[in-house]
Parts: C-alpha cells; sequence; structure tokens
C-alpha cells in the first residue's frame, strides 16, 4: 500500500461515480457528458450533461479517533526486535452537488429521475465499480447516502456560482473515504539485558 499515491484518493471517488453514472444512464454514456465542474464554469450547454461537483470535504466523525496499528517484527542477525506504529488514515466524507443540463427540461427531469433510481439500487460503490486506487487504499465499500439539504442550505450553495440561476440539483454523501497516511513511526526493542558478576 506504501507504494499508492494517496494523493489520488478523492479524485478516484470522483471517477468511479462517473464509471457508475455512464453505465447506468443512457442519456450519459458519451465521454463528455459527465463533468467535474462546477456550475460556475458552465456557459452553453450543446448536449445532454451531468456536473458531479464535489463541493464539501468533511473529517468523519466516527473514524477520527481510530487506534493506530502495532506489528512486532523479531529479533534477526542485523535487525534488533521493533515494534512498528502505523499511523491510520485520515478518513473523510465528501458532498456531492449532481447537475442535469440538457436542451430540454424534460430531459434534465428524466436524468434526474434515473440518477435517483440508479443511488436506490447502488447504496454502496464496490467492486468493478471502483476506480483509480480505491481498492489499493482500503476503499473496498464507500456508502452513497441522500444528503437531505433545506432551501436556505441549497440557495446559499446556488450563491456561490455567480450568475447562475438556481437548477433542479440532486445532493449525496460518500462515506467513509479512507486517504492512508503513509506514516509508520518504528522503534528499537531491547529483548534482554546481561549483568556483570558483582566484584
Amino acid at each position: 500500500m506504501d507504494t499508492v499515491d494517496s494523493g489520488n484518493v478523492i479524485l478516484s471517488v470522483s471517477e468511479s461515480l462517473r464509471y457508475l453514472i455512464k453505465n447506468n444512464i443512457s442519456e450519459l454514456s458519451s465521454e463528455t457528458a459527465i463533468s467535474f465542474q462546477s456550475p460556475a464554469e458552465i456557459e452553453n450547454v450543446n448536449e445532454t450533461k451531468l456536473l458531479v461537483y464535489l463541493y464539501q470535504i468533511n473529517s468523519n466523525p466516527y473514524l477520527r479517533n481510530t487506534s493506530a496499528g502495532i506489528n512486532f517484527h523479531s529479533a534477526s542477525a542485523k535487525h534488533l526486535a521493533s515494534i512498528e506504529t502505523v499511523i491510520p488514515p485520515l478518513a473523510v466524507d465528501l458532498l456531492y452537488l449532481f447537475v442535469p443540463y440538457a436542451k430540454r427540461i424534460e430531459t434534465e427531469l428524466i436524468v434526474a429521475n434515473k440518477l435517483k433510481q440508479l443511488f436506490y439500487k447502488v447504496a454502496v460503490l464496490k467492486a468493478d465499480n471502483l476506480q483509480g486506487v480505491l481498492k489499493q487504499t482500503g476503499n473496498a465499500n464507500i456508502n452513497i447516502a441522500p444528503s437531505e439539504l433545506s432551501i436556505d442550505a441549497m440557495r446559499n450553495i446556488w450563491m456561490g456560482f455567480q450568475n447562475k440561476s438556481h437548477k433542479l440539483s440532486l445532493t449525496y454523501l460518500l462515506s467513509p473515504i479512507k486517504i492512508p497516511s503513509n506514516m509508520v513511526e518504528q522503534e528499537d526493542m531491547v529483548m534482554e539485558v546481561k549483568l556483570g558478576n558483582p566484584v
């Protein structure tokens, strides 16, 4: 696991969502149909499109105090016995805004409908849907849950997209995401002390 670039974990989650949606919603099957851009970056839309916009990253409150792992290494001819402390991964929750765009509002409603159905059916990202470094970094199961925002909370998000009108949007929480610390602390152990004969 130490050889895996843990800096790609969050990107791999977004890529996994793109893979899942692209392969299950026919309107979004083209290579350019799913984008990670924010609504502020979208101008003229000439095709049916879905923004998968990561708008917030939170520390996971339940895994924040996970204990460190302890490994014991026996002594050898060349090395003292040692205790290795493996610092636990950073656990985070990702909040996504899904915004469908199309030439016709009817198509946007169809995409939103199919997206809700898909996440109802597939409530966990796992197995073949995992892309990038997720499997190698211990992210074998990632929960997908609706994040029901109030009208005011949704309005506040859209106010951050200057000169953009509020559009139909879906919000989902993906959790937990584990980002390896790649931190190991090692201490040698003195296993035996020989005392000389008293004078």
